[in-house]
Parts: structure tokens; sequence; C-alpha cells
């Protein structure tokens, strides 16, 4: 491998002749992150663009660039937080809060699954049938039985009446 004498190596970062690597971090513009700063935010963002904050408080003031939209992962917690911030400096930050559900594989086969058809033999079905008829019968029995109780006590009921009119009839003329 063969380095640059001056400019910057194959993996983007400055390159330094031997002697000026003890000094380069001074060197550096003001602008620019130390490569110990770099580490620690490459290391935060390297699982897919996914930032791990601690609680919603931090995701909520972790710093964000104009048009730039973030999604941390709460480590104390099954959330994700999104914040987007505008391209203007007079935007506020819209910030949204996720859930995290898992789901096992397993039962989510099995739900999908229809439940198995059951069968009968022609004679469990013709008994259950026959069954079905004579609690029927039975049922209608009751029926008639209660029908008679009720138009005997109908009709009891209905037989002191004409005594009750001839009583009234009496009254009228002894008046």
């Amino acid at each position: 491998m063969i380095s640059p004498q001056y400019g910057y190596d194959y993996t983007g970062r400055p390159y330094y002749p031997p002697m000026q690597q003890m000094y380069a971090p001074q060197m550096q513009p003001a602008g620019v992150m130390p490569p110990a700063q770099q580490a620690v935010q490459q290391q935060q963002t390297r699982n897919g663009g996914i930032v791990s904050v601690p609680n919603e408080d931090f995701a909520r003031s972790y710093p964000v660039a104009p048009g730039v939209t973030v999604t941390m992962r709460d480590e104390s917690g099954p959330y994700l937080y999104e914040k987007t911030m505008g391209f203007s400096q007079l935007d506020q930050p819209v910030f949204r809060k996720a859930r995290i559900v898992f789901e096992d594989a397993q039962d989510s086969h099995t739900e999908a699954q229809q439940p198995a058809a059951v069968y009968a033999e022609i004679e469990q079905l013709e008994s259950l049938r026959d069954a079905v008829i004579a609690d029927i019968k039975d049922l209608h029995s009751q029926l008639d039985k209660e029908t008679a109780e009720i138009r005997s006590l109908i009709s009891a009921m209905i037989k002191p009446e004409p005594e009750r009119k001839a009583s009234r009839k009496k009254e009228a003329d002894e008046e």
C-alpha cells in the first residue's frame, strides 16, 4: 500500500507524514471534530443509522442539523424516537415516539392457519337428529300441559262472573 506524501489516504482521512502525526490534532482547523469525538459519533450511528439514547429526554435534546431526520432507539425501553429539523432555524423540531412490539414468527404462523374440518359418521348425525326430535316432542308436550292449565285457570275465573250478575240483579230488584 502506497500512502500519498500529503493530502488524504484511501479512507478519506488526512494523511500526515510520520513526524507530523504527533502534532496532527493541534494542526486541525477549529470546525473539524477531533478523531476521538468522531469515533464516538460513528459508534452511535453505526447500526443502520439508528442512534442509541438512554431515555426520551436525551432523545428530545439530541442535536439535529437543519433538514435532517434522526432515528433513535431507547436503551431503557421498547421505544423508537424520530426527530426532524426543518430547513429554517425558525422551524420547530418534529418529535415522534413509537412503541416497538415484538412478535414471534411461530405465533403469527399458527394464527394464520384455519381450523381443521371435523367430520361425523351418518349414524352419529342420525342419532343426534333423533335426540333433537325427542327433545322437541318433550317440549311440545310440556307446552300442551301448561296451556291446558292456563285454560282451566281462565275458565275457573270466568265461571263466578255469571253468579255475580245474578246477585247484582237481585240487589237491583230489592231497591
